[in-house]
């Protein structure tokens, strides 16, 4: 792959493509993602050692991207006895286009997004648009002892808000990443959605020596509820809500291979009770809170929350968000 100028070109080299070869580029916009063209040839293995034909090579794994005299040309080099050079005509002149659209057109989200104002490609920041995180700035001292908390790591749509990732590998100590949702005091139902992304993130040690939660506090600090991953004596890896088993496997099955994608989630509380959903797999409800005396229908903060509390428990824990938003439904207070 080569970048320049905005302009990204990545080739398959399609060594054994059905018994064959290619050399196919693709030219996007770095800037959007918007693919601009396609060029190259699918041919046949040359088992007859010829001299490469006009623009068809195959295996070819290298290739430089260059600019000169006001053209782009591409190098690159093939299998069958040929180095090749395209130009590609017109590559100044694209541009991109943006349409307004029509306010009837546009479907009104519920809830309040949490990501809005964040910037791609920067780091959280303490106080922007509600967040809050501890410790202050990211750090990395080695492969085994990091922590970050970064926009736009994991999505890769412009036109779309951006993720929020959070990393944690330390071999004792805590952090978190946390969001006001401000006062919601005596709320008849509250609601928070998205979509979820573990990827590689190890699973909580069951002894409380190691790992993380994606949970929400009520107004007094207390945890409502935690959606997190755990292991037992039976499986290794178990997706909890509270008390709740939602899925489970021994990370070789179908919530092992959820947990790569981004997943939808959502975490819903009515009357008291708290419903979880993940993916694909059976919504679960509990009425049992996370900590003593929490008050379920005073929702206050969200946090992810890491922490290590023994060196040999010292893995990986991460999460990524998007399309993150939350709703609440308050009562009647006799006002108008």
């Amino acid at each position: 792959m080569q970048c320049l100028n905005n302009h990204i070109v990545w080739n398959y080299h399609g060594e054994f493509w059905k018994q064959s070869q290619t050399n196919r580029y693709h030219n996007y916009d770095a800037n959007t993602g918007l693919l601009i063209g396609s060029f190259g040839t699918v041919t046949r293995d040359n088992v007859t050692n010829e001299e490469a034909h006009y623009g068809q090579d195959g295996n070819a794994v290298t290739g430089s991207l260059v600019y000169a005299s006001d053209n782009y040309y591409l190098y690159h080099n093939g299998e069958t006895y040929g180095v090749h050079r395209w130009k590609l005509h017109g590559m100044d002149t694209i541009a991109v286009q943006t349409l307004a659209v029509s306010e009837a057109r546009i479907t009104t989200q519920e809830g309040i997004d949490l990501l809005a104002g964040l910037v791609r490609d920067t780091s959280l920041q303490d106080g922007i648009e509600g967040w809050h995180r501890s410790p202050l700035s990211d750090y990395h001292t080695s492969n085994s002892e990091f922590f970050k908390a970064v926009v736009g790591y994991t999505s890769y749509d412009p036109f779309e808000p951006p993720d929020l990732t959070v990393q944690f590998h330390q071999s004792s100590g805590s952090a978190y990443v946390k969001r006001d949702l401000g006062d919601n005091a005596s709320a008849v139902s509250w609601e928070v959605w998205g979509e979820m992304l573990f990827d590689r993130s190890g699973v909580n040690e069951p002894a409380g020596k190691g790992g993380c939660y994606l949970e929400v506090l009520d107004s007094a600090g207390k945890s409502i509820c935690r959606l997190y991953r755990i292991r037992n004596s039976t499986y290794r890896n178990i997706l909890m809500g509270n008390n709740k088993v939602i899925s489970s496997d021994n990370s070789n099955g179908e919530l092992m291979l959820a947990n790569y994608y981004y997943q939808p989630f959502s975490v819903r509380a009515v009357n008291g009770n708290i419903t979880f959903r993940y993916g694909s797999f059976e919504a679960q409800t509990t009425a049992v809170l996370t900590d003593n005396g929490a008050i379920w229908n005073a929702p206050a903060t969200l946090r992810f929350y890491c922490f290590t509390n023994n060196a040999a428990d010292n893995l990986l824990r991460s999460i990524s968000l998007k399309q993150l938003r939350f709703k609440v439904e308050r009562g009647f207070n006799g006002n108008v």
